[in-house]
């Protein structure tokens, strides 16, 4: 079949959860005899948006097109995109693929499903977070609290604001912005919004005002009635399903946890050491590690270390705020990005993983690749994770907010590493192969296209 999937990013410039599965699938669905397309957001600040690059990787054919929202003005543009709209056509156009795999249309357009049912192309969506619900993708407000969803007392309005009731933009100030967007780097466009929002964290700041409650109760509105031209709503975990179902969704959302490919049973062990904790993904406020640093900091024992590993660069004000909290605690390393095909590397080098969202998270690849690799995961108590996680069977659970419950956890792991022996490791919680889970995709692919 000729297989087109639908994404937010991929590898090499993009390596979150999403980017990274999608990777994977494509991968996967070329060695399994598929021809591969993969129609993709591109982030690149050297590069006018709208850029498509068209290239072969691998067998597979890879469409990035470059969207940093670099000159939008109104806060419908972060989500209805006609430009790129016009892009997907078009290379809907020429591929003609039998079926289509959305993943995420996040810096896309919320359109794109519209766009594939009008050239009569059979497609499935994966809801892999909470992107058609909520702006800020994860369900969690500007108070730093979880958000029950637009459909459930979350006002979105005040939320993207700030918690402030703030003028929106007359339209006569949408040419003047637009230039002022064009001539000032996005650098110093975060230092301004700093200024005049000193509430919010830059990194936490939406791309642009909403000018309306109204806005949002269409962004909804398009979001769901372009999602349900699916015809299949795919969820990774319970808990995603049930907040989908509890905003408007309809109940037949089905819970497909995504794949994992199994380490290698050759690969060599760790060699020993310090015990190390370690914690992965990028270096931004809601993975929780200014609270992971400072329950660390408080553990006496000195033959422990912490590694984080993910991008730095995202967020240098939280990057900033933790080199402070660290405050030349030798103990804690930071050690970049990894690529996806290193990880068992980085699995072999800690003895246990530790996961300090403070947002809910709605899958969890790393907690799954770690108790594969026979790491205990730490977690907070929060989201899908206590769909992986079985507080004292595989791991450990705790609350986000109490950091003194993560510091207790992990003194008592540094002064007896043996509780982690006792652990039964991969625990006692279903985790798909990718080989199970792209036997599945696959049996969808092929009822689309006999239909």
């Amino acid at each position: 079949m000729k297989i087109l999937l639908v994404a937010n990013g991929m590898p090499p410039s993009a390596f979150g959860g999403v980017e990274t599965y999608t990777s994977d699938l494509a991968r996967a669905l070329h060695q399994a005899g598929h021809t591969v397309s993969v129609f993709c957001r591109e982030s690149d600040f050297s590069a006018p948006d709208y850029t498509v690059r068209d290239e072969i990787e691998e067998g597979k054919r890879l469409i990035r097109v470059v969207n940093d929202y670099k000159q939008i003005v109104s806060f419908r543009e972060t989500f209805l995109d006609p430009h790129i709209e016009q892009i997907f056509q078009a290379a809907l156009e020429e591929i003609r693929p039998d079926v289509i795999h959305f993943q995420h249309l996040i810096a896309l357009s919320a359109r794109l499903p519209d766009v594939a049912a009008a050239q009569n192309i059979p497609f499935i969506t994966t809801l892999h977070d909470f992107w058609a619900l909520c702006q800020r993708i994860n369900l969690f407000d500007w108070r730093d609290t979880v958000c029950p969803g637009p459909q459930q007392g979350g006002d979105c309005y005040i939320c993207t604001r700030g918690g402030a009731e703030q003028p929106g933009l007359p339209p006569a100030q949408s040419a003047p912005l637009r230039l002022f967007k064009r001539l000032v780097p996005p650098a110093g466009r975060r230092r301004i919004r700093g200024w005049f929002f000193p509430r919010q964290e830059a990194s936490r700041q939406p791309p642009a005002l909403a000018s309306s409650r109204q806005v949002f109760e269409e962004r909804y509105a398009v979001f769901k009635r372009s999602l349900l031209l699916s015809a299949g709503l795919l969820a990774p975990s319970a808990y995603v399903r049930e907040q989908y179902i509890a905003n408007g969704y309809p109940q037949e959302i089905a819970v497909l946890p995504l794949g994992i490919n199994p380490p290698d049973p050759t690969e060599p062990a760790s060699t020993g050491g310090p015990l190390v904790f370690g914690a992965i993904g990028s270096v931004i406020p809601i993975k929780g590690f200014d609270r992971l640093i400072q329950a660390f900091r408080a553990v006496r024992q000195a033959d422990v270390r912490l590694h984080i590993y993910g991008r730095q660069d995202i967020a240098p004000a939280y990057m900033e705020r933790l080199t402070k909290l660290i405050d030349q605690d030798e103990r804690i390393r930071f050690m970049g990005p990894f690529p996806p095909d290193q990880r068992s590397q980085v699995y072999r080098q800690i003895d246990a993983l530790v996961i300090p969202s403070i947002v809910p998270e709605t899958f969890s690849l790393v907690a799954r690749e770690a108790l594969l690799h026979h790491k205990p995961v730490i977690a907070s108590r929060l989201g899908a994770l206590g769909e992986v996680v079985s507080d004292r069977q595989n791991g450990f659970l705790f609350s986000s907010n109490d950091p003194d419950e993560l510091t207790r956890i992990l003194s008592s792991i540094a002064a007896d590493p043996e509780t982690l022996q006792a652990l039964k490791l991969p625990g006692p919680f279903l985790i798909y192969s990718f080989t199970d889970h792209l036997q599945k995709l696959e049996e969808l692919y092929s009822h689309l296209h006999d239909r």
